[in-house]
């Protein structure tokens, strides 16, 4: 019996951090208000920054209706049992603009901790130089219990220049000795950024038990979601990783990096990345139209991702390969002991450029692909690859999936180094996936969009995966129901439940096109 081997953490529940004392000040800033004031409803303070260099611990800052342009610097901290929350006035937009404002983040959170931001309208912060780099939010230094909640980014520009970089949302772990410990990014929009060699949300470095849930990042010219390692961001190459995190229910499409002067005629931007991370679970998210789906990878020689978890995702519509794994190249490092399983990748490979849905590039070991169901695409012409291996690897196991392409079974092709397999019975032969099946998943409507790939009640792919699977803690399938129901694990991200009332499209975090 397979069982799910992930290390667990301990991170923020849903919600909060610990409830501020009844007793708390409530400040207040207006586009009206004057920073000679008291802060208080009737005369509030007129800039963001006055309230994050004055804040009580425990206090809230409420910021009402307006466009603030300035930049702000968090100088206040608050405590376990007083955490400072600023946020909008409820009901009402606070735009902060960094329109012809100088300095390079919008917010910027430095050695902090029991901070929360929740609700602003963060934009239009773009580069005055090839060598500035502009952020919605960046926190950075060390840090505990942080929470950036519920906030639009948008609009955040580099230099159009090759070596050029931005962020919308960026998280750097560069204290050797003292992590960003306990941080919860959820339900926040990030999209139309031109980011250059950067990503739309990334945490770097010495961070750890972190949760990035629920956010819907979209229209980024590179890389959507990435958790990074050994890039020297923490001296302590011992740190140096974002690790023991949850990556889960994030929706993530339209990222291309063709047209970027990092990457010229390329298109190499993945969804979600891990490149260097460890002890990550990556759940229940929703990839689409990314030149790659979701890539676990490490791009430094000699270093090593692993313990990540891929299960119950999402990925369609992609131009190269829905999940991928390994060093892009034989001179990059490895990736070592990581588990895909439950996913749904449909109809990805869109440029038809030879790569599988699945692709395993270079120093891959021990890793396990188990329970998927893999809907190819471009296989009617013949030759379409449902996996290529294109690296040295060991120890890689491919076992109770589903594989499903519409050209027939002995036209759907696998690729190890040396040799191709031209039909699923081949690739069977060669002792691969030996309880794998080839079936049409009757999927209700995957070409719908956003595409539902819930089982309709004759799928084959019911009861299909590995005997005795264990789901992992806390581990359901895409809308949140338990993962096994009819005593054996289906292949795919969802559970085919004959007790449900309803059967949901697949759910598209902080919202859809």
């Amino acid at each position: 019996m397979f069982r799910l081997g992930v290390a667990m953490f301990a991170v923020l529940a849903p919600g909060a951090l610990v409830a501020p004392s009844a007793r708390a000040a409530e400040y207040y800033v207006s586009p009206g208000g004057s920073d000679s004031d008291s802060g208080t409803l009737d005369h509030p303070w007129r800039t963001i920054q006055k309230a994050a260099n004055a804040a009580t611990t425990g206090s809230t800052v409420h910021v009402r209706a307006g466009t603030y342009f300035e930049k702000v610097t968090f100088n206040v901290s608050g405590s376990a049992d007083g955490p400072i929350t600023f946020r909008n006035y409820k009901g009402e937009s606070a735009v902060l603009d960094g329109t012809g404002v100088s300095g390079e983040d919008m917010m910027r959170i430095r050695d902090r901790q029991y901070l929360r931001i929740i609700g602003f309208e963060i934009c239009n912060n773009k580069a005055a130089s090839s060598s500035a780099v502009p952020r919605g939010i960046l926190i950075d230094g060390y840090g505990a219990y942080l929470e950036i909640r519920n906030c639009k980014i948008h609009h955040m520009e580099c230099a159009n220049a090759r070596s050029a970089d931005g962020h919308g949302l960026a998280v750097y772990g560069d204290n050797g000795r003292q992590s960003i410990d306990h941080l919860v990014i959820d339900g926040n929009e990030v999209r139309d950024c031109k980011l250059g060699t950067s990503e739309a949300l990334v945490l770097n470095g010495n961070v750890e038990n972190f949760e990035v849930t629920n956010n819907y990042v979209h229209h980024h010219n590179n890389i959507g979601i990435d958790f990074i390692g050994f890039e020297g961001t923490s001296p302590d190459v011992g740190t140096d990783q974002a690790r023991h995190g949850l990556c889960r229910g994030n929706t993530v499409h339209d990222i291309d990096s063709y047209g970027n002067p990092g990457y010229g005629k390329e298109r190499s931007a993945d969804g979600i990345y891990v490149d260097g991370g460890r002890d990550i679970v990556i759940e229940r998210n929703l990839v689409y139209r990314c030149n790659f789906g979701i890539e676990i990878g490490c791009e430094h020689r000699g270093k090593t991702t692993s313990g990540v978890t891929v299960r119950d995702n999402v990925v369609y519509a992609c131009d190269n390969s829905g999940i991928i794994m390994g060093g892009y190249d034989a001179r990059r490092g490895s990736v070592a002991g990581c588990q895909f399983l439950n996913n749904t990748l449909y109809k990805n490979n869109t440029l038809n450029e030879g790569c599988g849905e699945i692709d395993i590039q270079h120093h891959t070991s021990d890793c396990q692909i188990r329970n998927n169901l893999v809907y190819v695409a471009h296989n009617a012409g013949g030759g379409a690859f449902g996996s290529y291996v294109s690296g040295a690897i060991s120890n890689v196991v491919w076992d109770y999936n589903l594989w499903y392409g519409q050209g027939g079974a002995e036209k759907l092709a696998f690729h190890l180094p040396g040799r191709s397999y031209g039909s699923f019975s081949a690739w069977q032969g060669s002792g691969h996936d030996g309880h794998s099946v080839f079936a049409d998943p009757k999927l209700a409507a995957p070409a719908a969009h956003p595409a539902d790939v819930h089982l309709q009640a004759d799928s084959p792919a019911r009861n299909a995966g590995e005997p005795g699977f264990s789901p992992g803690a806390g581990e359901t399938d895409l809308d949140g129901e338990p993962r096994v129901c009819e005593g054996r694990v289906d292949c795919g991200a969802d559970e085919y439940a004959v007790f449900s009332a309803a059967r949901r499209a697949v759910p598209a975090a902080g919202g859809a096109e």
